[in-house]
């Protein structure tokens, strides 16, 4: 397309290159895709048209292919340009996208065991070339980011231990330890850690992990980061104690240490925090998956089910919104946001539907496939609304 007619008409197209400098414009659409065929697996199944049971599949496509593809287009976008450092190299992120779909690929066709074994070397080359890029930043990362290199540890050695798992029998404890580490911590730790930096900007008020590289703040961002790896240190014991069978206690813990974090690295009362549909979002998502801990706390029996309206519900809509802020603002839109968007709500109206019916199967059993199939087919449409509003911007960017 004609650069200069594009610009005429108020558009620039993205070029290759530009993708790769800001990964969020492919990792982006991939990652929703993979999340709405990981949910349709279910239907499909029940309807005769699928030869394996997808547990797994699906635990792994809306982990990793979901939340992941959207954790791996952000942190590769931000984590240069607050360290001040160049963006990753083209063919860094050719590498890491090509090896992020061939996982995908292999889990959505049944083949798990090879797809583990990618996915590990996918994971470490993700560390190393980051790695490689911020050191030579000049700046520091926000001091909750100390999260991220946590929950990538978390998720290394439950792929390892998965594949351990191929070879040898292990013991209930890990049995019951990897999912835990390699879908919940892998997911819950970087939106924590990334959330308390860039929640501040959507609410319009100042990051307490702004911190400028100042010799005097020094000890002000060891302190953040002291107290940010000790929460995340404190959620994988979580994840340990409901491994070892203490399952309400792990949940309890785990619903304390992210609301005393949040509390105390959020800045300001909520009644100063600008009122805008991101904002009103992102605490409908605060609140889904706080109704999903203390849910499970009184039911822990139902925790498999209950848990999708933490991940479900709470982690997407806060995603998805932080998501849709960082497509606007990179696409010169942002000010858009600002307005009253009826399709987020519409978006987070339907994932909300989706989770109940999904909860309401597990407690009548007599519903179960149809809830199954009908809380699939709400959540695909409630993701193809936000992707109907939000994806175009990553393939062009708004000029005045």
């Amino acid at each position: 397309m004609n650069n200069e007619l594009t610009k005429r008409e108020g558009i620039e197209v993205i070029s290759f290159r530009q993708m790769a400098e800001e990964p969020f414009r492919i990792f982006f659409p991939v990652a929703v895709i993979w999340g709405i065929i990981g949910v349709l697996l279910w239907p499909l199944y029940f309807m005769g048209l699928l030869p394996y049971y997808p547990i797994e599949t699906h635990e792994r496509l809306m982990a990793h292919g979901f939340f992941g593809g959207f954790l791996f287009g952000f942190l590769g976008t931000a984590l240069p340009r607050l360290c001040d450092a160049s963006s990753f190299r083209m063919r860094e992120v050719a590498i890491l996208f090509s090896g992020y779909i061939l996982v995908m690929l292999l889990h959505l066709t049944g083949v798990v065991f090879p797809g583990d074994l990618l996915y590990l070397v996918v994971l470490l080359l993700a560390a190393l070339f980051a790695g490689l890029n911020l050191m030579k930043g000049d700046d520091r990362v926000p001091p909750g980011f100390i999260m991220v290199p946590i929950a990538w540890i978390c998720a290394v050695v439950a792929t390892f231990l998965r594949i351990i798992e191929n070879r040898y029998d292990l013991d209930f404890f890990w049995i019951n330890l990897i999912p835990l580490l390699s879908y919940q911590a892998f997911v819950l730790l970087p939106l924590l850690g990334v959330g308390v930096f860039f929640l501040p900007k959507v609410f319009g008020v100042p990051s307490l992990h702004n911190i400028p590289s100042f010799t005097d703040a020094s000890s002000l961002w060891y302190r953040k980061v002291g107290f940010a790896g000790g929460i995340a240190l404190l959620i994988v014991c979580s994840f340990i104690i409901e491994s070892a069978g203490w399952v309400r206690s792990g949940h309890i813990l785990r619903l304390i240490c992210p609301a005393v974090f949040l509390y105390r690295e959020l800045p300001g009362p909520l009644s100063k925090m600008k009122s805008n549909r991101s904002v009103q979002l992102i605490k409908i998502g605060i609140g889904y998956c706080l109704i999903g801990y203390l849910a499970i706390i009184l039911y822990p029996n139902y925790r498999t089910a209950l848990l999708h309206m933490v991940f479900g519900a709470g982690l997407v809509t806060i995603t998805l919104t932080v998501a849709m802020r960082v497509i606007y603002g990179h696409g010169g839109a942002g000010k858009r946001l600002m307005n009253r968007n009826r399709f987020q709500i519409t978006m987070s109206v339907f994932i909300l539907i989706a989770v109940l019916t999904r909860i309401s199967g597990d407690f009548h059993q007599v519903l179960l496939i149809t809830h199954y199939s009908y809380g699939s087919i709400f959540w695909a449409i409630g993701i193809g609304i936000w992707v109907w509003f939000g994806l175009p911007l990553v393939v062009y960017t708004e000029i005045e």
